[in-house]
């Protein structure tokens, strides 16, 4: 915690909780975003973000300590009600994390008759009997809702997901328990879409903690060939100024399959204003068995994303056709946790140096 005393010690000091850790439900009023509903949290420790309730409880904006750590796109948050094309594109509003699935990742596919959007629809569901409070022991804001992806005679699959985000350490962890609550087998496909841009990404970043078994996911012709460059070229781990044309890159990382956790991250050390920045994203690989990222540092489209997923990404149908399509048994639950931890200065360089300690054999 900022503040050198116990958590009773600071409720003693403040008139109520709010001053120090707080969830505030808002109501987006403009364009396409008008009448998503979310929730401003704040905690003393400096992390600030919005929860998108209406987007699948993904979350949207991020702040440590005033310094921005998502990428936004200018789509903004698109209410459901505006998406109803299925153009995945067109409201992805980039953020911290954007939630891919359950029924869909990758290219639109039709399947059994049904049309499944790019990167399916969970992220584009209202969640349903939201709750938050403060929790005392250890102190956090908790943020509980359900998001449920249903269609009559098809899939019922229902994300029950909890936000903690922590009052003494600036952290954030997502837990997800997934069920299908239908009678018939589900796929169940999950790919968190995290995005950090400017300033985590910077031409003076650096990754820490990736696997070094990297290769370039098959994909559309120049995508597949700027990877293979970048990854020949020995240069797929850095960065670069922002870069007019920059070609969309995607890389897969591999590791070990029996980890209990694997941390990848970023660090930008030249970020004055914090003496440092850096973001570092936790899961487990037996949860989360594929790792992608990519590359986009073109003007504007300045990012990098940490793909986390249940599997490779390349539309259901394909994936049945590869036998790799993940099935959830009627009533069977699964469960995913992912969690961000953000560090300025020191605990900044920290945080890299325990990824890239990790990170050797």
């Amino acid at each position: 915690m900022s503040l050198n005393a116990t958590w009773e010690q600071v409720l003693d000091r403040v008139g109520t909780v709010d001053q120090v850790a707080s969830a505030t439900p808002v109501t987006l009023t403009e364009g396409s975003a008008s009448g998503v509903r979310a929730l401003d949290v704040r905690t003393i420790d400096g992390l600030h973000a919005t929860v998108l309730l209406d987007r699948g409880m993904d979350i949207a904006q991020a702040w440590y300590r005033g310094a921005p750590l998502a990428w936004t796109s200018p789509t903004g948050p698109v209410h459901p009600a505006f998406a109803a094309g299925g153009d995945w594109l067109a409201s992805f509003h980039g953020g911290l994390l954007v939630t891919c699935g359950t029924q869909n990742l990758g290219h639109a596919c039709v399947v059994d008759g049904v049309r499944h959007s790019f990167h399916g629809a969970v992220s584009n569901t209202p969640a349903r009997g939201v709750r938050w409070s403060v929790e005392r022991d250890p102190p956090a804001v908790v943020v509980e809702g359900v998001v449920r992806e249903v269609r009559v005679l098809g899939a019922d699959v229902e994300l029950r997901r909890r936000l903690r985000f922590e009052v003494a350490s600036p952290r954030l962890l997502v837990e997800d328990a997934v069920t299908n609550l239908d009678d018939r087998p589900a796929p169940l496909l999950l790919l968190y879409h995290l995005n950090l841009g400017w300033p985590v990404i910077d031409a003076s970043s650096r990754l820490f903690g990736w696997p070094a078994a990297v290769r370039a996911l098959p994909g559309d012709r120049w995508s597949e060939a700027a990877s293979d460059a970048a990854i020949a070229a020995g240069d797929h781990d850095r960065f670069a100024p922002p870069t007019p044309d920059w070609p969309i890159q995607v890389f897969e990382h591999a590791g070990e399959d029996d980890a209990d956790s694997r941390t990848v991250g970023v660090l930008n050390p030249a970020y004055e204003p914090t003496d440092g920045l850096a973001v570092a994203v936790t899961y487990r690989p037996s949860e989360l068995p594929y790792l992608r990222r990519w590359r986009m540092l073109r003007r504007r489209t300045y990012l990098m994303g940490i793909e986390p997923c249940t599997s490779p990404v390349g539309g259901r149908e394909e994936l049945h056709e590869r036998g790799l399509l993940p099935l959830l048994a009627p009533g069977e639950t699964r469960r995913f946790s992912v969690s961000f931890t953000v560090g300025a200065g020191d605990a900044a360089r920290g945080l890299a140096d325990r990824g890239t300690e990790e990170e050797q054999p």
